[in-house]
């Protein structure tokens, strides 16, 4: 499961990134719809209702630079997970589990 979250999951929320760059507003609520599920999965429910959040506020046609500010305030917790995910695999790997 964290490999999926790695290799499938997390490149969505670097899509949402790209398409903020590229003023593609209208793709990211749909993105996010595809990135919520992943956190409870990977036990961190708490996620999942941010990422929520986020979606339907980029359904409800928002402006460009408010997006860009909730997604710069979600990016830090995001970017946590994934430091526990990598580091998580590694003590696996190193334990043969």
């Amino acid at each position: 499961m964290f490999e999926s979250f790695l290799e499938d999951s997390l490149p969505i929320w670097d899509d949402i990134q790209a398409k903020l760059q590229q003023k593609n507003f209208a793709v990211i609520g749909g993105l996010a719809h595809q990135f919520k599920p992943c956190f409870s999965m990977i036990g961190f429910p708490d996620i999942s209702p941010k990422i929520h959040e986020y979606e339907l506020y980029a359904k409800g046609n928002p402006t460009g630079e408010e997006l860009i500010r909730r997604y710069n305030e979600l990016s830090p917790e995001i970017a946590k997970v994934k430091e526990i995910v990598i580091e998580e695999l590694k003590r696996m790997d190193e334990e043969g589990i």
